[in-house]
């Protein structure tokens, strides 16, 4: 159980980083961009970074790299579409929040993150079975 409570934490920081991170950059490049590029580009490099930590400081993956990055590029893929259509289309187009923008990514965010986590831990960074 204390080995979850920290993996969960190590999580959260790391997702807060990867959080500035992508706020940071999506903030720059909104205006010369849009909110869809920005989106798009902040996510990329964001989820490098991410990918990095959660494999080798949250999950302590041992699987081999390739394999951890298809199945990482095949989630950040998906999220990255639903990040996308949350942002542009409900929050923003929806909810009629185009004039700000930080709140409708924050949300969007936050909802993401929440799924997030269970699937990196069972599918993502999943330990070699020792024989």
């Amino acid at each position: 159980m204390k080995q979850l409570f920290l993996r969960v934490l190590k999580f959260i920081c790391s997702s807060l980083l990867s959080f500035v991170i992508d706020i940071t950059l999506y903030r720059l490049l909104l205006a010369p961009f849009g909110d869809v590029l920005a989106n798009i580009c902040a996510r990329v490099i964001s989820a490098s970074f991410n990918f990095t930590v959660n494999r080798r400081v949250v999950f302590k993956g041992d699987e081999d790299t390739l394999p951890a990055v298809i199945k990482y590029v095949s989630l950040a893929a998906c999220v990255l579409l639903v990040d996308t259509l949350l942002l542009h289309y409900l929050f923003i187009g929806a909810f009629h929040m185009g004039e700000d923008n930080l709140l409708a990514k924050v949300l969007t965010e936050i909802t993401v993150f929440l799924i997030n986590f269970p699937i990196q831990n069972k599918f993502v960074y999943r330990k070699r079975r020792k024989s």
